[in-house]
């Protein structure tokens, strides 16, 4: 694990229940976020919110090698211990320990977004290509049981042919970018807070997009074309730092000066095969958190935050599919089209938690694959198309909304490439139980 923080102890957390699995070395910046994972890993001194969670109780692993220092992650990358680096570094680090990883040899995943810029992206793409190793970027929302079930039910064809998709990323974070008291250091959100130049693109794209562009095929029978993007002002953050911390503080000037720092993103993508995208992005505003995944074709639709299902059955037509089914047809369309993973390993993915499951059942995802010799779910040119889109929108918005083409990473690739299929395991296989078989 390179990047010990949150991210960091709670993968370590759930790498305790795949028996197969080492973890060999932690490197940080802070020895104390390395010593917490260490305690808590070893079972040395557990944290109370880890030993409640009652599926912990007796798993521990080894004590890892430790490796201190800004530049300290070469130094893992070049010890031999490892086949896999998770990357849970802010993003502005990204780049650098993905490329050092993948020249030692070694598979690399990390945390959203990859890399916001079209050039490092490229470079990423052909240097996973040149050494032979996956580079996938853990977008977890794509293992949400809402999101699975719109995969699953747009993969079924019974939505028909799927020509319009809606994402994004609302969540109130002014709770997040500020400190909880002034004086107190400013965390890695803050970092473009109080900055001269105006950051007004999307610069957290992924949450939403990557489900939806799952279940639209982007890269694997379409990919995007070009993209147009407008911002509003984003005035959120000052009534917020005025009233928390009072008008005259150093953190309310901090908002003041931020104004124009993304307020709500709109941006509308095109594919190649001629459908459209809605992507949105809002962190600065009071509004309940929603991604907004919606799918749109021609016999039906799918949405989540709430859920909500409609689609002709069968050849008749004059089913009503102009409302959304009940919540007893609901619960029969999650029963035939939900996701396998959440049926086999749902309950213990909730015990582990972890945005309530859906980091357990990507961990256990790419850990299988890996095992089984099988391809990623998200590649790495799914990781560069997605994360690019935080360049590209700030590119658009800067030119008076100008449309902006999106590069093609596979090159051509998508025309050919296979449509991504049900995404299951065998989850025996890897040291755990299915639950499915004791239905």
């Amino acid at each position: 694990i390179v990047g010990c923080g949150g991210r960091g102890i709670a993968f370590a957390m759930r790498a305790l229940h795949f028996p197969f699995v080492e973890l060999t070395a932690l490197c940080d910046i802070k020895q104390g976020q390395i010593d917490r994972i260490q305690l808590n890993v070893t079972g040395e001194k557990r944290e109370e919110e880890y030993e409640k969670i009652g599926c912990l109780k007796g798993k521990h692993k080894p004590r890892a090698k430790e490796f201190l220092g800004p530049e300290a992650y070469k130094e893992l990358c070049e010890s031999g211990l490892c086949d896999v680096i998770y990357n849970t570094t802010p993003i502005n680090v990204h780049l650098p320990v993905c490329r050092h990883a993948l020249n030692c040899g070694l598979h690399c995943m990390v945390e959203v977004e990859m890399t916001p810029e079209v050039e490092d992206n490229w470079e990423l793409v052909e240097l996973a290509e040149k050494t032979r190793r996956h580079l996938m970027m853990l977008e977890n929302c794509c293992y949400s049981e809402g999101e699975l079930l719109m995969f699953g039910l747009a993969k079924s064809g019974v939505l028909g042919e799927i020509e319009h998709g809606e994402a994004g990323y609302i969540h109130d974070c002014r709770e997040l970018h500020f400190p909880k008291e002034a004086g107190a250091e400013l965390e890695w959100r803050a970092m473009n807070l109080g900055k001269k130049t105006k950051l007004q693109g999307n610069p957290y794209p992924t949450h939403g997009l990557g489900p939806v562009a799952q279940a639209m095929d982007i890269n694997h029978g379409d990919a995007f074309d070009y993209l147009v993007s407008m911002s509003a002002r984003g005035t959120g953050w000052i009534p917020f730092a005025e009233a928390k911390f009072g008008r005259d503080s150093e953190l309310a000037r901090l908002a003041r000066e931020s104004s124009g720092y993304t307020g709500m993103n709109t941006t509308l993508i095109r594919t190649k095969r001629e459908k459209t995208i809605m992507l949105q992005y809002q962190t600065s505003m009071p509004r309940p958190y929603s991604r907004m995944n919606l799918i749109s074709g021609t016999h039906g639709m799918a949405a989540t935050y709430p859920t909500r299902v409609a689609f002709l059955e069968g050849d008749d037509l004059k089913n009503e599919a102009w409302k959304y089914f009940d919540e007893k047809k609901l619960e029969e369309v999650k029963a035939k089209y939900g996701s396998p993973l959440w049926k086999r390993c749902g309950k213990l993915a909730k015990e582990c938690g972890g945005h309530m499951g859906i980091d357990f059942l990507m961990d256990m995802r790419w850990i299988y694959c890996l095992h089984e010799g099988l391809p990623l779910d998200i590649d790495v040119y799914d990781s560069a198309t997605w994360s690019c889109l935080a360049g590209l929108t700030q590119r658009s918005v800067d030119n008076r909304c100008a449309a902006v083409d999106i590069p093609d990473f596979t090159r051509g690739g998508w025309k050919t490439a296979k449509p991504l299929g049900v995404i299951d395991c065998d989850v025996e296989r890897i040291g755990l139980k299915d639950e499915s078989k004791a239905v």
